[in-house]
This record gives C-alpha cells, sequence and structure tokens, in this order.
C-alpha cells in the first residue's frame, strides 16, 4: 500500500498546471490554490514556481488550501505573490478553524476565506448523534424564527455574515440548493444572536 504524502516541488506544480490547462481547454487559470501544507515544502522554490507561471501568464491569482495562520505566514513571508485566500472547511458542525484563529487571520491579513463541505458533507440533514441532532434543532429554530424554506439557507446566511467576505464552495449539482445559496447573499438578515446561537452550541466558548 503506497503512503499518502504531499508534493510541493516545482516540476510536480508546473506539471498539474499545464496538464489541468489542457483538460479545461484554457490558456490560464484564474486562481491556483496550493493544496494542504507540504512540512518538506522549500519556500524560496515554491516562490519561483509561482513567479514563473505568473510571469508565463498560466495563473492570474494565488492562494492556500488547508493552512494554518503560522503556515500561511510562513509561505507568505518567502513569496513576492500575494496568496488572495486560504481554502478550509467551516460548518455549523465543524469550527476548528475559528477555534484556532484561522478567520481572524483572515481579518488581520486582508482575504477572503473559502469554505468546503458547507454543509458537513449531507451530517446536517441526517444526523448520527445527539450532537447533530441538536444542531439540526437549533438551525430549524432559527429557520423558523428568519421564515425561511430550508435549513441549508440558515447556514449559508451564517457562514456569509462573517466580516471577511468568505466564499462558500458547494459540492453540489442540486439546483434549488444552488438557488438557495445565491438567495442567501439578499433578504432577511441573521441576527448576531442568533449567529452566536449557532457559534457556542457547535462548541465555542465565548470568554
Amino acid at each position: 500500500m503506497r503512503t499518502r504524502y504531499f508534493n510541493s516541488d516545482s516540476k510536480y506544480i508546473i506539471k498539474q498546471v499545464n496538464k489541468s490547462l489542457e483538460k479545461l481547454k484554457c490558456e490560464y487559470i484564474d486562481l491556483l490554490l496550493i493544496h494542504m501544507h507540504d512540512l518538506l515544502v522549500n519556500p524560496k522554490e515554491l516562490n519561483n514556481t509561482l513567479n514563473q507561471l505568473r510571469e508565463e501568464g498560466k495563473v492570474k491569482y494565488f492562494g492556500l488550501s488547508n493552512h494554518n495562520p503560522l503556515e500561511f505566514d510562513t509561505l507568505q513571508k518567502y513569496t513576492d505573490v500575494k496568496f488572495v485566500t486560504n481554502q478550509f472547511m467551516l460548518h455549523p458542525l465543524g469550527i476548528e478553524n475559528y477555534k484556532n484563529g484561522t478567520m481572524t487571520h483572515c481579518l488581520k491579513e486582508g482575504i477572503h476565506p473559502m469554505f468546503w463541505s458547507p454543509l458537513a458533507g449531507g451530517r446536517i440533514f441526517n444526523p448520527t448523534n445527539a450532537f447533530e441532532e441538536n444542531m439540526k434543532n437549533v438551525l430549524e429554530g432559527i429557520r423558523q424564527d428568519l421564515q425561511l424554506g430550508e435549513i441549508d439557507e440558515v447556514i449559508y446566511k451564517w457562514l456569509l455574515k462573517h466580516s471577511s467576505d468568505p466564499v462558500i464552495v458547494l459540492g453540489t449539482g442540486n439546483r434549488e440548493r444552488i438557488k438557495r445559496a445565491l438567495y442567501s447573499l439578499e433578504g432577511v438578515k441573521m441576527t448576531r444572536e442568533q449567529w452566536y446561537k449557532i457559534l457556542t452550541e457547535a462548541g465555542y466558548k465565548l470568554r
């Protein structure tokens, strides 16, 4: 069995970019994310690689994925390009990136985070334990208070309320769910109390 590992060396990144351009049949990539923190990363080599891709016109903007604040700042220190985003998981059943300071770091650096798995892979709708069942009930109560159609609308409003102006990465092809995510940008506003209700029920301890 092969061992899982991460690879951020120049040859690998350039190969993957060229492969993506060929598959997408386009001349450049709008946003390239360096996915996961490679403990063997050579920051200076990475900087040269990103500069090369930018100078060749193959990539316009760069970001990171699943990097904590220290990992993000370390790579940014060595790179000429500014990382415009950090993509990580965030949903009402998983708020680790609020607890570890990653969300505050986004505000500090003026970057717009990208949230993947906003609905916890569907566990929001089909609870498997008491914690998940309680969260579903909390979301349902707020849904009724806001007079929304489905609880995923509550989650989208909760995620988008943060002042870092985040972007939600939907892992669905369901047209109605996509529409509800778009509608969540407008309409009724979630109150601070409702927002904190979800956060604290998710396990965040207020000081």
